[in-house]
């Protein structure tokens, strides 16, 4: 549904695999979807929600009769507002402000009775701001440039549970605030007639790190 009020579904069918440390291993995605919905302002730019579900199930075989089946979920809420300013001819400025709740919850099962059961919960709270520049370099080359930091909300929930048999030291809740929570990325989209080039190297720290990059590219062509 598109037009001032805009909305949409993803929902995955089936994602299943077989095979691993045996040949009767399994794991499959289980309830993952996206719903998303939003209001255009004009120029006060643009409001969204969106919930995002993920979830999966690994069964593990340990002998022909024993086995593991370990599951993860992830629920986040995301409720965003951001605008884009038009700075001079060729360049812009974008930022955005959104609150973002997840809630995660892993489980590994018993494989075998008086072996130990261990399910972990973990909840964030953010409220990430973000700001980015893009500018024409010309008809060909645009470049662009982004910062994103937490504020004011930034906090964590850790909550461990064992069972039958708690193991020592490792249950509780423990609460804290996300460390080092800046992250910024650099991109560019380059054209070529009906080809479009787009890609963008994120850092997710502070601090230069190779090991803290990731890269995105997709590649673009209208027929």
């Amino acid at each position: 549904v598109a037009g001032p009020v805009f909305a949409a579904v993803n929902y995955m069918l089936n994602d299943k695999s077989e095979g691993g440390t045996t040949s009767k291993d399994t794991w499959k995605a289980k309830n993952v979807y996206t719903m998303r919905a939003g209001y255009n302002l004009g120029a006060w730019g643009t409001a969204a929600i969106t919930y995002d579900s993920i979830g999966a199930e690994f069964v593990n075989y340990i002998s022909t009769s024993e086995s593991d089946t370990n599951t993860t979920k992830q629920k986040t809420l995301t409720i965003a507002w951001g605008r884009v300013q038009e700075l001079a001819k060729g360049a812009r400025l974008n930022y955005d402000v959104s609150f973002v709740r997840s809630d995660a919850e892993d489980e590994s099962g018993a494989a075998a009775a008086g072996t130990t059961k261990t399910k972990m919960e973990l909840d964030k709270s953010t409220l990430p701001l973000s700001i980015g520049i893009e500018a024409d370099a010309n008809d060909w080359l645009t470049l662009r440039g982004s910062v994103k930091q937490n504020a004011v909300i930034n906090t964590k929930t850790k909550k461990v549970t064992t069972s039958p048999t708690a193991v020592s030291g490792t249950d509780g809740e423990q609460k804290s605030t996300n460390v080092d929570s800046m992250s910024f990325a650099v991109g560019w989209t380059l054209n070529w007639g009906k080809l479009q080039w787009d890609a963008t190297i994120n850092h997710a720290a502070a601090m230069i790190n190779t090991g803290d990059l990731s890269y995105n590219t997709g590649i673009h062509y209208w027929f």
